[in-house]
């Protein structure tokens, strides 16, 4: 598993609504900012045939374009503020925006550039110097693909206090956030071509509710963890594809809104989360991962058996169930299987029988085994069940599942009791177990069990004396990347070898060759030879010897 140790921004983001007595603003016309000619994400198709792609970047140009295009240029055009008196000699100057979000709409697309900085001056002189801007801009796209207009989203910068005129900053930043609105309008394209001229409005004023952007790179967005506790979020990349014209972009934008996030309830949700909700977005062009969800972040306490993942594809569209997901515990919930960002939340589910009312859950030793017996009263929709298992207070891994256990699948909707049983071979004695059940219906809402422990133990020496033999236990997992474990009980004291062949019969590893004590011994393979070498997926053979006793199993790695 790889870890993003690359690139990561946190930044504090701001935006509010604002009275009468706290009407402060500027506005600007600039003229002819500049998209480059570094091609971002796909847009559509020309009518000369060519693939047209979205500017990956924007920047104030100096001087005049290659076919003699005027440089980028600024004027104020209105201001409300105390601190001056008229808009003469005040200018703006904007700097390095970048792509950090692309979601195709189809006939246009929503973007987010971000990190870009601005000036604004007095008579040539810096009076309020903004860092970390953020913008998002919907785009529609020309005709015939579309009407051709462009609309503002949120926008705002982070105001750097010691570049800056204090009576600026008191003026445009009453309420010590630290940042400003920094809004387009009227945006407007003067020309398209490899590079792009564009002509806007940008508005300044001041903000009050605080909202918080995590902006990572991805290194490949294969089996890849990224990490944003800043906003209680965390992501398990199963693969990725990087957007961009030949270039990757791969961008992922975490943003956290602490405003009503309005919309009508889905059907069969009674409540949902309404002072928050995150805002997500990318610039891969796909991708497939989960997302896990601390809801600790949200400053309010959920039941464990209604909670559900909500979302929508922008703030025009009506939320929906996001049904693949579950439910780890009363502040963790995670969704399965994403391939597209949005607007997400967090919800309740109606008051309704559970998919599954579990009357009773115990786990009991079977001599070297543990057996798990359950009861469920009533099933509602109940597809199966999903069994975890943790060793020794370590993670929770899948043991067995109705998709490949037929013991496993649920009864549909019944409303009398119903037994189930599950027995687990692959434990070893001295170990803690503990067990959990994931019951999952039809819509693939999946809720878990309270937690079951069990030490497996010699009943007593004579006992178990009489009950050792030797053994050798089939490896677990299996198939199995990048390791497993190999088990296996010895009657009595001596020498034991276990040692791993390929399909041919030729020895690839010893993995133990010295004497044991009698009872339960457990060894893990890596893979490798004898000479720390990666082996080849396929078939291979390990072997227990001792004295008398030997035995050979088959096992597979898969690579």
């Amino acid at each position: 598993m790889k870890t993003l140790t690359n690139f990561t921004t946190t930044i504090s983001l701001l935006v509010g609504i604002f009275s009468a007595a706290n009407s402060q603003s500027l506005t600007f016309s600039v003229d002819n900012y500049t998209g480059t000619t570094t091609a971002g994400p796909f847009m559509f198709v020309n009518t000369e045939g060519q693939n047209v792609f979205a500017y990956k970047d924007f920047d104030w140009k100096f001087g005049n374009g290659p076919q003699g295009q005027a440089p980028t240029s600024s004027s104020c055009t209105a201001e409300n503020l105390n601190v001056v008196a008229g808009t003469g000699g005040i200018t703006l100057f904007v700097t390095g925006y970048d792509l950090t979000s692309f979601h195709h709409l189809g006939t246009g697309d929503k973007r987010i550039y971000s990190h870009g900085n601005a000036t604004i001056n007095l008579n040539g002189n810096p009076v309020l110097v903004l860092t970390d801007l953020v913008s998002e801009v919907t785009v529609s796209y020309p005709p015939p693909h579309g009407a051709g207009n462009f609309e503002s989203g949120f926008g705002q910068g982070v105001i750097d206090v010691g570049a800056s005129d204090a009576n600026w900053v008191a003026e445009l930043d009453p309420f010590g956030t630290g940042n400003v609105a920094f809004e387009f309008s009227s945006v407007s394209p003067v020309e398209q071509n490899q590079i792009g001229y564009y002509d806007f409005n940008i508005e300044i004023k001041p903000i009050t509710v605080n909202r918080q952007i995590i902006i990572n790179q991805l290194a490949d967005g294969n089996n890849e963890n990224v990490n944003m506790n800043g906003i209680g979020l965390d992501f398990q990349f199963a693969n990725a594809t990087f957007g961009g014209g030949g270039q990757g972009t791969n961008n992922l934008f975490g943003m956290f809104v602490p405003e009503d996030p309005t919309g009508d309830l889905p059907a069969g949700i009674e409540m949902m989360n309404n002072a928050s909700f995150w805002h997500l977005g990318t610039t891969m062009s796909s991708f497939s991962t989960e997302i896990t969800f601390d809801l600790t972040q949200l400053g309010m306490a959920f039941d464990q058996n209604k909670v559900r993942i909500l979302r929508r594809a922008n703030a025009d569209s009506e939320w929906e169930i996001y049904n693949d997901i579950t439910v780890v515990n009363g502040t963790t919930v995670k969704a399965n299987n994403v391939t597209g960002f949005s607007d997400w939340n967090i919800g309740e589910a109606e008051d309704e029988p559970l998919p599954v009312e579990l009357s009773a859950f115990t786990a009991q030793q079977n001599g070297r085994e543990i057996q798990l017996n359950w009861t469920t009263a009533t099933e509602l929709e109940n597809k199966g069940f999903v069994i975890e298992r943790a060793t020794n207070g370590l993670e929770f891994i899948e043991i067995s599942s109705y998709e490949n256990n037929t013991s496993l699948i649920g009864q549909g909707s019944v409303s009398h009791e119903t037994n189930y049983t599950f027995t687990d071979k692959n434990v070893n004695f001295g170990n803690t177990y503990s067990y959990r059940l994931i019951d999952v219906d039809y819509n693939q809402t999946k809720n878990t069990s309270e937690e079951v422990f069990i030490k497996l133990v010699f009943e007593n020496e004579e006992t178990n004396n009489a009950k050792l033999s030797y053994e050798l236990k089939q490896n677990f997992p299996n198939p199995f990347n990048p390791t497993t474990t190999i088990s296996f009980l010895m009657k009595k004291d001596g020498l034991a070898k276990v040692s791993v062949y390929n399909i041919t019969g030729q020895l690839v590893k010893t993995l133990v060759s010295k004497g044991l004590a009698k009872g339960e011994h457990s060894l893990t393979w890596d893979g490798t030879d004898n000479f720390g070498q990666s082996v080849a997926s396929g078939i291979y053979y390990y072997k227990l010897e001792s004295g008398n006793f030997t035995d050979i199993k088959k096992m597979t790695l898969l690579k």
